[in-house]
């Protein structure tokens, strides 16, 4: 399983709404190639939203490291400030104490429109 890492809370819903909607293309993308994806992000995004459940990294670390430690490969999905991240960070770090693979995801070339269907 391939874990995604991305930012996500921002002040502007609107910018969270772009984050989740750029992870779930990548995931789709994982997918479309065989691939076995999980991203907290698209999982709980949904979920948070409609119960009004808290956004933030400390809410959701335990899930998270759960999760983790179940993955193969960590991909962090280098999405527009994704370096200010703190919860990235974490994640990344997580992931070194856990050996586990980190690959970076920069650009979009994996994301190919017209085989979306979003």
């Amino acid at each position: 399983m391939i874990y995604i890492a991305s930012p996500y809370t921002d002040p502007d819903p609107e910018v969270t709404q772009r984050r989740y909607e750029a992870v779930l293309r990548y995931c789709v993308h994982l997918v479309q190639i065989e691939r076995v994806p999980y991203s907290p992000v698209v999982h709980f995004h949904q979920m948070a939203k409609h119960f009004d459940l808290p956004k933030d990294r400390p809410y959701w670390k335990k899930v998270n490291a759960t999760m983790l430690r179940r993955a193969s490969h960590l991909d962090v999905l280098c999405l527009p400030e994704w370096e200010a991240s703190t919860g990235l960070r974490e994640e990344i770090a997580d992931a070194d104490v856990m050996y586990i693979t980190v690959g970076y995801v920069v650009g979009d070339d994996w994301w190919n429109a017209s085989e979306m269907a979003l």
